[in-house]
């Protein structure tokens, strides 16, 4: 069987080629068969491409308003690098691509042996694109096995050489050119038919049989276009078909002569008599072919006015097709926008609701510490009373010693040795108490223990008294001297039972 080689220039679309969205015509359970030779992002091939070219054409400028400052991609072509072609004023185009298939879904369809086969021509075919073609950078190549044939995409950036302006530019030309190709407008038809060349070898060396290239109307269908409208071409290849089907008899001027035999009898000078009966046959026979050349003639241009129409649609389809590319991929890509937001906003949405559970828990440890505060609070004022009347108890207790001191003076020497004992260790108690207030500013929770403590002190103290008692009796005693007497009749009219309490019997 004959197979067609097709290696047309594609629309330039990355976005489709890389299956950054899912065309209709796509299975995408095969996608992953896809062969990806090379992804580069269009951006930083043409940073490797011209980078140092720029930078040397800089170099080379006296006035900075010649120098490109900005990238090459921006300076050619007054865009930022994107995924489809952009076009210069000048004509220059910021890539090209070409799509290559062998044989059709019909001979060829992905899942056949066929298939498998010019699977391998492809890939062989690709390999050596780069070793062939160096003046074409390749930065985006695939092979799709997800449609209904098996075919390349080829994205390639020429490269040409200067020497006037940048060294290194983006040049279709001058790369066709320096390939040997030679110039003018058939430079890329000669390119071309030596590519198509190579990939009949490389199919005719696997087995399959190229059939010659048709000459066409000036336009040939891609595989998405060609899938995308088969139906359609097929229904008006019928049409046609029916059409010279009706037409083929009108065609045929013998078949409505034939059955005419004249006979009549022929005179000199090359002139025949007839009947008047063939005669008016031969009438009824012309008039016959008049009218049907006459509707062969209006079939005829209704056939055109069909296949011109046929045209239009064809070329509104196509424009709908790339418009329709086109508005895929923005609408991919505003979903991705979309998808990225979302996910920046539940991000946004979890610290929120981190940051308000972080702030409730706050809330009750803040609720807590005021609950705390307060019990302190209280604490510390209960604590304040009581230091209070410790003072309170200090000072009387120092103030019955003042006066056991100067009522008795040198009789009881002994007693004063005591009671400076005892006014010694007030002393001590009062730092103590000094400490322990410090010590109660600092932390609330040990008042209890520093009030036992102090009651403690004050117990001694009370002992002490009880001992300084029983001191002034025996030497009462001794001198022959009522103590409790003496101690009841003071002059400030102050008795022991005040000083020392009620109910005390010795």
């Amino acid at each position: 069987m004959m197979r067609t080689l097709s290696h047309v220039q594609g629309k330039g679309c990355l976005a489709h080629n890389n299956r950054c969205f899912k065309p209709k015509n796509v299975d995408s359970t095969r996608t992953p068969d896809n062969v990806i030779y090379i992804q580069q992002d269009i951006a930083e091939a043409y940073r490797n491409l011209f980078t140092n070219a720029v930078e040397l054409y800089n170099a080379r400028q006296k006035r900075n308003d010649r120098k490109i400052m900005n990238g090459y991609f921006e300076h050619v072509f007054n865009h930022a690098p994107c995924g489809k072609v952009i076009e210069s004023p000048n004509g220059q185009k910021s890539f090209y691509e070409d799509v290559v298939q062998i044989g059709t879904k019909d001979d060829t369809g992905v899942g056949s042996t066929n298939a498998a086969t010019a699977k391998l021509c492809l890939d062989e075919y690709m390999q050596g694109f780069t070793t062939r073609n160096p003046n074409f950078y390749v930065f985006n190549a695939v092979m799709h096995v997800d449609e209904a044939t098996p075919h390349l995409h080829i994205d390639y950036i020429p490269i040409g050489h200067y020497t006037r302006g940048v060294p290194v530019q983006n040049g279709l030309a001058q790369a066709l050119r320096e390939m040997g190709y030679g110039e003018g407008k058939d430079a890329i038809n000669r390119w071309r038919i030596s590519e198509r060349a190579v990939l009949g070898d490389i199919c005719r060396a696997h087995g399959f049989e190229i059939a010659e290239e048709n000459p066409s109307r000036g336009y040939s269908f891609t595989v998405e276009e060609y899938k995308k409208h088969s139906d359609i071409i097929n229904s008006y290849k019928q049409q046609e078909v029916a059409l010279r089907q009706k037409i083929c008899p009108l065609l045929d001027a013998k078949a409505i002569a034939e059955p005419l035999a004249v006979k009549g009898f022929t005179l000199p000078g090359n002139k025949k008599i007839i009947s008047a009966a063939e005669f008016d046959a031969l009438d009824k026979q012309k008039k016959a072919y008049a009218l049907q050349a006459d509707e062969y003639r209006r079939s005829s241009e209704q056939f055109q006015s069909r296949t011109a129409e046929l045209d239009e649609r064809e070329k509104a389809l196509q424009e709908r097709e790339a418009k329709a590319a086109e508005n895929e991929a923005l609408i991919e890509q505003k979903l991705r926008d979309v998808r990225e937001q979302e996910s920046a906003a539940n991000v946004l949405k979890w610290k929120a609701q981190e940051m308000y559970n972080t702030q409730m828990n706050l809330n009750e440890k803040y609720k807590e510490s005021e609950k705390d505060r307060e019990y302190y609070t209280g604490r510390c004022l209960c604590v304040e009373r009581e230091k209070k009347k410790l003072e309170e108890k200090l000072q009387t207790a120092e103030k019955r010693l003042d006066d056991l001191r100067t009522n008795k003076g040198n009789e009881i020497s002994k007693l004063n040795e005591q009671i400076n004992a005892l006014t010694s260790e007030n002393a001590e108690l009062r730092e103590k108490k000094q400490d322990h207030d410090k010590e109660l500013r600092e932390q609330a929770k040990a008042y209890d223990e520093k009030i036992k403590d102090l009651q403690l002190k004050y117990d001694a103290a009370n002992g002490l008294l009880d001992a300084a008692y029983e001191v002034g009796n025996y030497i009462g005693k001794r001198c022959g001297i009522n103590f409790n007497d003496a101690l009841d009749k003071r002059s400030d009219g102050y008795s022991m039972s005040y000083i020392f309490g009620s109910g005390r019997e010795r």
